[in-house]
């Protein structure tokens, strides 16, 4: 199984504990799940000036 890169520092060794994904360079944590609805939610609709 492949796990994502950290969203944060882009690196590849991320692992998972508990249901979190850690990335060991950074120590930025995150839940795979919650970080997939957030992704989904995320609407843009143009700019104004």
């Amino acid at each position: 199984m492949q796990l994502p890169h950290c969203p944060k520092c882009n690196s590849e060794y991320t692992y998972e504990d508990n249901g979190m994904l850690i990335c060991p360079e950074c120590a930025h944590e995150w839940n795979p799940a919650a970080a997939s609805e957030e992704d989904a939610a995320l609407v843009v609709k143009g700019c104004q000036r």
